[in-house]
């Protein structure tokens, strides 16, 4: 879920957690953070998420995908925050094309992926979640990420 992520974000923007004994910093590191939910009412941390994003708009982008939204329930506004469907290779291109293993060279992508989310995600995106490896096929590694840059929660 959201919650390992969540954690993740506010470390890195320096908020302590609970036991943390590790220096607070502000990193300059930019975060697309894909977050998928089946509708709208299930995204959870939103508030909180996009507060932060608010307060560092140059270093946070949230990508939100609906896989069971209705189009008509969100607001003209709305329509720019959010995907109806799956995360997909395609959107990983589209919205981080330029800083992907595939696009730059593995040797000067300093790009790493943090992945959370249900069996079936893993399995698509970087191979089963207990496994140091990635699975052939997966989407990760397709776009040239070594198993070394991928983190899963």
């Amino acid at each position: 879920g959201i919650t390992p992520m969540y954690q993740a974000i506010l470390r890195h923007f320096g908020k302590r957690i609970k036991g943390d004994t590790l220096p607070t910093r502000t990193p300059k590191t930019k975060i697309h953070l894909f977050y998928g939910c089946k509708t709208i009412k299930d995204i959870l941390l939103r508030d909180e998420l996009e507060a932060i994003q608010r307060k560092y708009p140059d270093q946070l982008s949230i990508h939100y995908f609906l896989s069971n939204e209705p189009h008509s329930s969100l607001s003209f506004c709305d329509h720019k925050m959010f995907k109806f469907g799956r995360i997909t290779r395609e959107d990983l291109l589209r919205i981080c094309g330029d800083i992907l293993p595939v696009k730059k060279g593995n040797g000067s992508c300093d790009s790493r992926v943090w992945v959370c989310g249900p069996p079936s995600f893993y399995d698509a995106f970087s191979g089963p979640r207990g496994d140091k490896t990635m699975s052939p096929g997966c989407v990760l590694k397709d776009l040239g990420f070594k198993a070394s840059k991928v983190v899963k929660f």
